[in-house]
């Protein structure tokens, strides 16, 4: 029996365009790289995975926020604060907000934050005097679905008050 043109023709554009699918799906992680896109399998740099703003709101209050990446946590016991090169200014103090409990392999039973967090720091400042100071955030996380931790990091901030 002699198979129809057509159907041999729906054969062999099936087969090419199986081999296309395939060819895409195996280049898509080179496509990824050449477009700046990171690859799931690979842990973000710590300044991607845990953005941070740090801004002054007026000449006594300054505000930071805290955003982990999608699938990555923040340890709430590691984030603290600190005033560095202060000029007629010092950090009052803070209140962190509760975050999630955590059942953690490191730290056991713990509060993450997994979504992005304000922290309000109040500022003592002298009278009168033109203050500048920078404010340096530590903080340490992890990428839960690939289990990575990272290590404990800072980041610092110039602060130029009103």
């Amino acid at each position: 029996m002699r198979r129809s043109p057509s159907r041999g023709r729906r054969a062999s554009a099936a087969v090419a365009l199986s081999l296309a699918v395939a060819s895409l799906n195996a280049s898509a992680g080179l496509f990824d790289k050449v477009l700046g896109r990171p690859d799931p399998s690979e842990p973000l740099p710590p300044e991607k995975a845990f953005r941070i703003k740090v801004e002054a709101i007026d000449g006594k209050t300054v505000i930071a926020t805290l955003t982990p990446a999608p699938e990555h946590y923040l340890y709430r016991k590691t984030v603290r604060f600190a005033a560095k090169d202060a000029k007629g200014v010092r950090l009052a103090g803070m209140v962190l907000p509760n975050g999630t409990k955590k059942r953690d392999p490191f730290f056991g039973e713990t509060e993450v934050y997994t979504q992005p967090v304000q922290v309000t720091l109040p500022l003592e400042r002298a009278a009168g005097v033109p203050a500048s100071l920078s404010v340096v955030v530590f903080y340490q996380g992890c990428n839960g679905r690939l289990g990575v931790c990272y290590p404990p990091s800072q980041a610092e901030f110039p602060i130029r008050l009103p």
